[in-house]
């Protein structure tokens, strides 16, 4: 049975959650603005409540981006602050690999495109497939198509059937929807702090022997020009 702290302050939301075993508690902070002072006593909290010590974790995992700059380099420090003195493994796990897995799992869809705003008329886009027999892989998801910054109208041409659109946006969802080769395009629901989906498929990547020493997990910013600050 893993005990897993999970870690999210890539977006406007935060959060984290405490899974052990098949439990898995989470708390939010509505005001991401307020992440550098407010989790570490979130952190605090959530163990106390449940009796764990940093000891008895066996891993922290983190969203690693892409998102906002400062969201997930505050996010990382707090992680890697709390797992180098205890040497706990770590996982850093993609924000847009997180909501692809939240929203296939449980649909007939094999394919999902994930967009997120990034300013300047262009997108975080990154494509990922579940496992048709297994339902999920070991690690969780399979990149079709890594993180990547792109212009609105530019997606890759031939993609697969059942293909589901995750987007943070409406008006983005409207754009690609009309110029995506794919009939039928389903829209699923883009979760605003997914949390408690990465501490599932971090306990997956930790189960499948993925889990990395603190200071080898970094941030995947996507977008070079950090004069930006996504949403």
């Amino acid at each position: 049975m893993a005990t897993i702290l999970s870690i999210d302050t890539a977006s406007n939301t935060s959060g984290l959650a405490l899974l052990r075993g098949n439990e898995i508690d989470a708390a939010y902070c509505e005001d991401g603005r307020k992440a550098a002072q407010v989790l570490l006593p979130m952190v605090q909290e959530m163990l106390q409540s449940h009796g764990v010590t940093l000891a008895q974790l066996d891993a922290i995992a983190v969203l690693a981006g892409p998102g906002s700059f400062t969201g997930i380099r505050i996010g990382l420090s707090v992680a890697q602050g709390l797992a180098f003195p205890q040497n706990i493994p770590m996982l850093g796990v993609s924000s847009m690999a997180v909501q692809a897995y939240a929203a296939l799992t449980g649909t007939s869809h094999q394919i999902a495109l994930v967009t997120s705003a990034a300013r300047q008329q262009e997108i975080y886009f990154a494509a990922y497939r579940l496992d048709e027999e297994l339902g999920v892989t070991p690690i969780g998801i399979e990149q079709v198509a890594e993180p990547q910054l792109l212009d609105i109208p530019t997606l890759p041409d031939t993609l697969a059937s059942q293909v589901a659109l995750v987007s943070d946006s409406d008006s983005t969802s409207a754009i690609l929807s009309a110029v995506l080769p794919v009939s039928d395009l389903q829209v699923l629901p883009f979760i605003g702090c997914p949390v408690e989906q990465l501490a599932r498929i971090a306990e997956l990547r930790l189960a499948a022997g993925l889990a990395l020493p603190p200071e080898q997990v970094l941030p995947n910013y996507v977008k070079d020009n950090m004069q930006y600050d996504s949403p």
